[in-house]
């Protein structure tokens, strides 16, 4: 990897990875599920968090935008 959450990285190693099993994905299709994966991934996390106990979760909260 070259730069850090690199979506086009990300992208490149899911098509790699889908290639292993013989699954031709077209690129557009993959940057837009990539996408859509982190965005709900953090809304997930900020979700999650705020049902949390855990005290690290309210330490965390406040970053979580900035990932």
């Amino acid at each position: 990897m070259q730069k850090a959450y690199d979506f086009k990285e990300l992208v490149e190693l899911i098509k790699a990875e889908a290639k292993k099993d013989g699954l031709a994905i077209a690129e557009e299709a993959l940057e837009k599920l990539a996408k859509a994966a982190y965005t709900a991934n953090k809304v997930w996390l900020k979700e999650s968090a705020k049902l949390s106990t855990n005290k690290i979760d309210d330490l965390v909260m406040p970053f979580i935008d900035n990932l």
